[in-house]
């Protein structure tokens, strides 16, 4: 009696670790190995477990404002607020805490693919379609967006450099690009691709940029 008991201790121990370790990325992973655990070794330190991956899982805060579908959030390095991009032609930021819209963007035509914060949070950048692309402020004194112009179809994607200075986009025009996030200059165009390019990202601090291709984004109605 005493073996059986003993093994079942040792995976409901196991199942614990799997789910604590879980929490912080994936709560629906972590409710399935406490509800695991639970089972295997009933008792306070699973159900402990059990609760926590509950409590994660609860709605913690509504963002409301979007007219359409959302088609990308972010999170800044402080987990205080989220920036969302929509099909409405709009990109907000939001206060984590309490759900307040902060600030938002308008793309002059057609809506927002993607949106990502720069690295200090003051700053985002905004993707959209026909080539549109701006950089703006998220807090403190308003400034006129500053427009990165050199693509010539819809942006699926863009990002901060690491250290905030840089901008990549990738665009269905087959290129991914470079641009000075201070004043909008385009820095290098990186051609050759054979498809339409869904995301670029900067790598080992942005010394180098990994493009991937996919179909349209979400929203586009252009065949690639």
């Amino acid at each position: 009696v005493v073996k059986p008991i003993a093994v079942a201790a040792t995976k409901g121990a196991w199942y614990r670790d799997q789910a604590a370790d879980s929490l912080s990325y994936s709560p629906p992973r972590a409710l399935h190995f406490a509800i695991a655990a639970a089972e295997r070794d009933p008792g306070l330190a699973s159900h402990r477990v059990l609760l926590a991956a509950l409590e994660s899982l609860y709605e913690k805060q509504m963002l409301i404002g979007h007219r359409g579908i959302v088609t990308h959030v972010d999170i800044e390095r402080s987990s205080k607020r989220v920036l969302s991009s929509s099909l409405d032609g709009s990109a907000r930021v939001w206060d984590v805490a309490s759900g307040r819209e902060l600030a938002s963007f308008s793309m002059p035509k057609g809506p927002v693919f993607c949106a990502r914060f720069s690295p200090d949070g003051e700053r985002a950048v905004a993707a959209g379609q026909d080539g549109q692309l701006f950089v703006w402020r998220t807090s403190g004194a308003t400034a006129t967006p500053i427009a990165l112009v050199g693509h010539t179809a819809d942006v699926h994607w863009a990002e901060f450099s690491p250290d905030g200075t840089r901008v990549v986009s990738a665009s269905r025009d087959r290129t991914a690009r470079i641009w000075d996030a201070n004043d909008g200059r385009e820095l290098l165009r990186l051609e050759g691709h054979a498809g339409s390019l869904a995301e670029a990202r900067f790598l080992t601090g942005g010394r180098f940029v990994l493009t991937r291709s996919s179909g349209p984004p979400l929203g586009s109605t252009v065949e690639e």
